[in-house]
């Protein structure tokens, strides 16, 4: 995911602005939260990417009902 993401950096029809792409990636992080992880670590790991891709609907004007719920779920 990370090296998906990483194309919006380079992408000059990109429409995330600077601090939106810096979010996204602070929201993403470097690498998933692993199975062993605590709960809490994977509940925030999950937490952090429907934040993410907020951003991203957002950014691209992407229509709600595409989106899925707020546990991420039920979307494209």
């Amino acid at each position: 995911m990370k090296g998906y993401a990483l194309g919006f950096q380079f992408n000059p029809n990109s429409l995330l602005s600077a601090s939106q792409f810096e979010q996204f990636h602070d929201l993403v992080g470097t690498a998933p939260v692993g199975m062993g992880a605590p709960q809490a670590d994977i509940d925030a790991y999950k937490t952090a990417l429907v934040d993410a891709r907020d951003i991203l609907a957002e950014a691209y004007s992407f229509d709600s009902g595409n989106m899925g719920d707020a546990d991420g779920e039920n979307g494209w």
